[in-house]
């Protein structure tokens, strides 16, 4: 039990040391799309160039992709130009984090894209980063409900049982007067 207890704990820290390596970039919360809906994409955007601050994020989607304009972060200007979202005018130093939102849709056939996101710091570098997003396929629609012949079959099921049961009853019957 302690040996497990322990593989565990061992494994959960190895988890926890992966995600904190996993976030040093752009990472788009959910990463997926919905094939033919809006779907709400935020973007976690750390600071990469301490003590610099971080003052303008642009998410590049590829073609299929709309973006359509959300309310900025408190602090923060969006402009969107075709498949380009462009944050600007906060600043983002050590130890804080801003979530930036956009309403993504796509027609695209389902599977994997990727799209370019560039950091600006107040120095005048950049960080660039490609991205992934998975397309998922359009929710099929729900069957249609066929009520009525359902009920019918229902009750035709239930008469040819009630009818079977009566005919098994009476045969063990007439064997006997048969037997008489």
């Amino acid at each position: 039990m302690r040996r497990a207890t322990a593989a565990l704990g061992a494994a959960s820290s190895l988890f926890v040391l992966g995600q904190g390596t996993a976030s040093a970039h752009v990472i788009p919360q959910p990463a997926y799309l919905t094939d033919g809906h809006a779907t709400r994409i935020q973007f976690v955007a750390p600071n990469e160039r301490l003590p610099h601050l971080f003052t303008e994020l642009t998410v590049t989607m590829p073609a299929g992709v709309t973006l359509h304009s959300v309310a900025p972060p408190p602090g923060w200007r969006l402009a969107v130009n075709g498949r380009t979202a462009t944050w600007s005018g906060g600043r983002i130093g050590r130890g804080s984090g801003v979530l930036f939102g956009i309403d993504a849709s796509t027609e695209l056939a389902p599977g994997a894209i990727s799209f370019d996101a560039v950091q600006r710091y107040d120095d005048g570098g950049r960080v660039r980063w490609k991205v992934g997003l998975t397309v998922l396929p359009a929710p099929s629609p729900a069957p249609k409900q066929h009520i009525v012949p359902a009920i019918v079959t229902g009750i035709l099921g239930l008469i040819v049982i009630g009818l079977l049961l009566y005919r098994m009853r009476e045969r063990p019957r007439s064997r006997r007067a048969l037997r008489e």
